[in-house]
């Protein structure tokens, strides 16, 4: 019910609620906080123009972060209906991806890891494995 006295809450549901709640070890201010801080970070531009919501596959420097297939999400789903995040470090190259370029690529697939997570339907953006 405190979430609803934050205007940036106003997308949240139960399920987001609970989930923090869980993370936070049922401190209901510190999920409250864990939400707060989230959505601040989801409106940050801290990895070039765009924010950390609006990052995609199609934002700068994605299209050949993921053409080198060194990180991405598998279809099938670990025993526990998990997304699984498959990584192969020796084709990252540090010369080649700049930090803001690999960083939201990193957000990038994580957060494609969390709509999987959130919807047990969705699959792994396309492109990968």
């Amino acid at each position: 019910e405190k979430a609803g006295e934050y205007p940036c809450l106003a997308g949240a549901t139960r399920s987001d609620a609970a989930r923090f709640l869980g993370l936070k070890g049922g401190v209901v201010q510190d999920a409250l906080n864990a939400m707060l801080a989230k959505e601040d970070w989801l409106e940050a531009r801290l990895y070039g123009e765009q924010t950390v919501r609006d990052i995609t596959a199609l934002s700068p420097g994605l299209p050949d972060e993921i053409a080198t297939k060194k990180c991405y999400l598998l279809q099938q789903r670990d025993q526990h209906g998990r997304p699984v995040v498959f990584t192969h470090v020796n084709r990252h190259d540090p010369n080649t991806s700049p930090l803001d370029q690999a960083t939201r690529f990193v957000i990038y697939t994580l957060r494609s890891a969390e709509t999987m997570l959130l919807d047990p339907g969705a699959d792994a953006p396309s492109g990968r494995g």
